[in-house]
């Protein structure tokens, strides 16, 4: 639709002036209406670029998210990974730690029980050193009985290899030097007609040694002396061991018979004294033998007279046995005992 002119144009202006104007209106109504054009296609792409902005800004926070999300995932797993490396190392040397402290409570408790018993024993060593320098003090000074006595007591266990092998050998000596002692004693109270005394020194001489010639004669001697003092019954005992002991004393079995005499055992104090005479006819008691034996076999046995006893010959000295043989004595009289002594030979 064409445009009218204006109605004001002045009259007589030229008439391409208007068609100018108006071109050139029409001219800057295109310009704007390519310039409005323009714009809106140039909003259209701001509003893009806009849409397109928050869309990445959206996709860059949805993807810093999951990277915030996986960075905490991995540190959450780094971490309980770190914790766990950490908690399993710490067990590890926890579990060595309290085992190493096991161990050195063992070892110390163990320690603490060797020191103890270091300590017990150092006492019981101190205890028995004592004791044993008390004994071998008893021993040597003249306590013989009582070192003994304390020795026998005193555990093998408390004394060292040493002490045993001395011990053993001052035992041995004390014995022997007890045995010598009592043996001299008891030969000095047979010489002496204490009796008592005899049986005595004599009995606590076999109560160490019990075996052997020694022990042999001694029992004789000690039968001897029960004998005298009127105890058959034991006089039997002892003579009898000394006899099976061997003992060389030609007039022991006389004795024996004597004592089964006493004792009123007439048949076999009849075989003793036969067997006496038979074996010893050059006796001097082979006479009183025979007679005994004669009177026992005629009748009812009588009670026979107490013989005499012969004196002691001097005691041997320590370790050098017994009186072997004995001399001849006087010969013996028809009375009730010979008085002639028998002396045995040391």
């Amino acid at each position: 639709m064409a445009t009218e002119p204006p109605s004001n144009q002045e009259p007589g202006a030229p008439a391409n002036s208007a068609e100018t104007l108006w071109a050139m209106l029409d001219a800057l109504r295109r310009k704007l209406d390519d310039n409005a054009t323009v714009g809106r296609k140039t909003q259209q792409a701001m509003v893009q670029l806009a849409d397109s902005l928050a869309n990445q800004v959206a996709s860059n926070r949805k993807r810093t998210r999951w990277l915030n999300l996986n960075s905490f995932v991995a540190y959450l797993i780094f971490t309980l990974t770190i914790g766990a490396g950490f908690l399993l190392l710490y067990r590890v040397r926890t579990a060595g730690l309290v085992a190493e402290r096991i161990t050195a409570q063992h070892e110390r408790d163990a320690a603490v029980a060797r020191a103890v018993s270091a300590e017990s024993q150092l006492q019981e060593r101190r205890t028995a050193d004592n004791a044993v320098w008390d004994i071998y003090a008893l021993l040597t000074t003249g306590k013989r009985r009582a070192g003994l006595s304390a020795l026998a007591a005193m555990p093998a266990t408390k004394l060292s290899k040493t002490e045993r092998a001395v011990f053993a050998e001052l035992e041995q000596r004390t014995r022997a030097e007890l045995v010598d002692d009592e043996y001299r004693a008891g030969l000095s109270a047979f010489r002496n007609g204490k009796f008592a005394d005899v049986v005595t020194n004599l009995s606590a001489a076999l109560v160490i040694e019990n075996k052997g010639q020694r022990a042999a004669a001694m029992r004789y001697y000690l039968g001897v002396a029960q004998l005298k003092l009127n105890q058959p019954e034991a006089a039997v005992a002892a003579l009898e061991q000394a006899l099976a002991g061997d003992v060389e004393l030609e007039d022991a079995r006389y004795f024996y018979a004597a004592a089964l005499d006493a004792q009123g055992q007439a048949g076999r104090a009849r075989t003793e004294y036969d067997r006496f005479a038979t074996k010893h006819p050059q006796s001097p008691w082979t006479m009183q033998a025979s007679r005994r034996s004669a009177i026992l076999a005629r009748g009812p046995a009588v009670v026979a007279p107490t013989p005499n006893v012969p004196a002691a010959a001097p005691a041997p000295a320590a370790g050098s046995g017994v009186p072997m043989r004995a001399p001849a004595p006087a010969p013996a009289r028809p009375s009730p005992a010979p008085a002639a002594p028998l002396t045995p030979a040391p």
